[in-house]
């Protein structure tokens, strides 16, 4: 998306940098021509982010994952070795 010169002023007014802006973008609710990244919304987000570091970290102590799949049917799952 182009930035318009008023966005960047008042992204700079307000301490709001890209990766705001791009977060936003990515889970913010759609309110007719805006994306709102509210309190609520970005707390659920956290939390939601908090359960795949959770995730990860067992696919980390497992030294990771495969999965093998054939199309759209999964036929096995084992961890990796090395």
């Amino acid at each position: 998306m182009n930035k318009s010169i008023h966005l960047k002023k008042r992204m700079s007014q307000r301490g709001i940098d890209q990766k705001m802006v791009e977060l936003a973008l990515n889970h913010g609710v759609i309110d007719g021509d805006k994306y709102v990244l509210n309190k609520k919304i970005a707390c659920a987000y956290l939390e939601e982010m908090k359960r795949q570091i959770r995730v990860i970290m067992r696919v980390i102590d497992k030294g990771g994952v495969v999965v093998v799949a054939n199309g759209d049917t999964l036929i096995t799952a084992y961890n990796c070795e090395g």
